[in-house]
């Protein structure tokens, strides 16, 4: 018996099966491995990703990659394997392809074959394909060697061009996955949604942080010493960059008033300790060595269910406007 630890799930393989136990909510996918004569087409497949007659191999290396897609994706869980869903297409997927088995399969036939996706996709997800491949091959063979990739893959990354500031992760969500966009209920799915832009384009452009890392209970406590000192300390994270404040609960916790207009930019100051200053002298000390960082805000109303702000067509359209002019468009 061998055991991987993922990120997002733990796999267990056996002699018969692959045991899969996700890590957000402890449902567990088995997998079954086929016999010879079981395998059917899936013989066809085998081969065709460059394992010749390794059908084990391929469906064990097949399960562990969807993991570690998973994680590289910043996704809280493997879609493919926790919601079983052979029939929905997912974003960046040529034309009847689901996206991740789409991947997952060129990512195993890159690995054994050096050949890329006959449709894009691959390379279209992976700016550098050879550190995917070896990033990959180090997962299958221990995940605890396995790095995360730039861009879409961590909440914070120098790449990101604009900072989505939350309140807190809610009681389904995960706060390692500050406002990620699933499930599509949540504040960051209504986002997307209300946005229009796929999935990638939201994780590309938005560096992404909550105000508090833990599910706080039903009441966000915005005007709380715990929760002022959070935020200052995220929007420091998060600036330079303009940054979206999900709601008026977020811009209680940096000290805006209540009727703070929304979409509408700001600068505030980022309260911080000064560094240790050693004065050299001779001469007057500047006054920009000491003087506190700001941060550049704008508060958008929180899309939750709830905000009947959203329900005013002219409203998702004006927060839909400012969002895409900062986003470039």
């Amino acid at each position: 018996m061998n055991r991987w630890e993922f990120r997002t799930a733990t796999v267990v393989v056996t002699d018969t099966e692959v045991i899969s136990t996700f890590k957000a909510d402890g449902r567990v996918n088995r997998f079954w491995l086929p016999d010879k004569e079981g395998m059917g087409w899936y013989r066809e497949v085998v081969r065709w990703a460059g394992y010749g007659e390794d059908w084990r191999r391929y469906a064990i290396e097949h399960n562990l990659t969807h993991h570690w897609l998973a994680d590289q994706l910043g996704h809280p869980w493997s879609e493919a394997l926790h919601d079983g869903d052979a029939e929905r297409p997912l974003e960046f997927a040529p034309s009847g392809q689901r996206r991740e088995e789409h991947l997952v399969n060129r990512l195993q036939r890159c690995l054994r074959t050096g050949q890329g996706d006959e449709y894009g996709a691959m390379e279209a997800q992976f700016e550098d394909l050879p550190l995917t491949m070896a990033l990959l091959r180090s997962a299958l063979q221990d995940p605890s060697v396995s790095a995360r990739l730039r861009g879409t893959t961590c909440p914070v990354h120098p790449d990101h061009a604009i900072g989505l500031l939350g309140e807190a992760p809610g009681p389904r969500t995960r706060g390692d996955l500050p406002l990620y966009p699933y499930p599509p209920n949540s504040a960051a799915g209504r986002l997307l949604t209300m946005l229009g832009w796929e999935r990638r384009r939201y994780l590309l452009t938005f560096a992404r942080a909550n105000v508090l890392d833990e599910y706080p209970g039903p009441s966000f406590p915005g005007t709380s010493v715990r929760a002022r000192a959070a935020a200052e300390a995220k929007l420091a994270l998060l600036a330079p960059r303009p940054v979206l404040l999900m709601g008026k609960g977020v811009a209680a916790s940096l000290c805006l008033r209540a009727d703070t207009p929304v979409l509408e930019w700001r600068e505030i100051e980022i309260p911080a300790p000064l560094p240790p200053v050693t004065w050299r002298g001779p001469g007057p000390v500047s006054s920009e060595a000491v003087r506190p960082p700001r941060a550049r805000v704008a508060i958008v109303p929180h899309p939750s269910g709830r905000n009947l702000w959203y329900n005013d067509p002219a409203n998702r359209q004006r927060a839909r406007d400012f969002v895409n002019e900062l986003a470039g468009e």
